[in-house]
């Protein structure tokens, strides 16, 4: 009897802190409305619901998907902090948080695979670009001998050499 009490309680305290924070449909038009004025109507919103943290406990956090529309191959996420209108983006660096730095990054991560492919190609099958966190994960078709390995080392060195000092083929 006391667990049914106790979690009742929980139920009952999420459920009032829940109700709170700013409804959905007012963070959604405020959302939009800063779209419109800070970036032109640049975005389209493919997704908008509420992300309860329940390590910060704030009700005003929403987890918003921005697609470009001039480049729908770019799309972004954050949490979007309804109260504050801001960004809120806890695990990554906190001096270029805008829609604009993220929107750069996507740009560049699509550039990069794209010009890694074009030089790695028969020996990746699968790679994962994030610019943002700074991290390249590539995986290939089977184990590599050392032999093989070195090879792609070279590959991938020239590649990143040739980056440094020439820039990305393809511009942004």
């Amino acid at each position: 009897m006391s667990k049914f009490i106790f979690y009742i309680f929980l139920i009952g305290l999420f459920l009032s802190l829940v109700s709170c924070g700013i409804s959905g449909i007012e963070a959604k038009r405020g959302l939009i409305a800063y779209l419109k004025m800070h970036h032109k109507d640049k975005y389209e919103v493919l997704t908008f619901k509420r992300d309860f943290n329940a390590a910060s406990m704030n009700p005003d956090l929403f987890w918003v998907e921005l697609k470009l529309k001039e480049n729908p191959d770019i799309v972004i996420n954050f949490d979007w902090n309804a109260k504050n209108k801001a960004l809120y983006i806890a695990s990554h660096n906190r001096h270029d948080l805008s829609i604009e730095s993220l929107t750069r990054y996507q740009q560049q991560e699509i550039v990069l695979r794209e010009e890694m492919h074009e030089t790695l190609d028969a020996d990746v099958v699968d790679m994962e670009v994030n610019v943002f966190n700074h991290t390249i994960s590539i995986t290939l078709d089977k184990e590599p001998t050392q032999r093989d390995f070195e090879a792609f080392s070279r590959k991938f060195v020239t590649f990143c050499k040739i980056t440094q000092t020439h820039g990305l083929k393809k511009h942004m």
